[in-house]
């Protein structure tokens, strides 16, 4: 994978972040613990990915 696809997952990953994170807060008032906890750690994982995502892109970019 080249540095612009690279840049481009990171980009994608980072908008489904956001997205993750508006439906936690959408929901946070009323949903289920259960249900916000699935939210999160689906939010953690995209994290732990987006940061790879950085390290990768950032070693290429030197």
């Amino acid at each position: 994978m080249n540095s612009k696809e690279r840049i481009s997952q990171l980009k994608e990953n980072a908008e489904t972040l956001k997205e993750k994170a508006d439906e936690l807060e959408k929901h946070a008032s009323y949903a289920d613990p259960a249900d916000i906890s699935g939210v999160v750690k689906n939010v953690s994982g995209l994290v732990r990915d987006a940061s790879g995502l950085v390290r990768d892109t950032s070693g290429v970019l030197r």
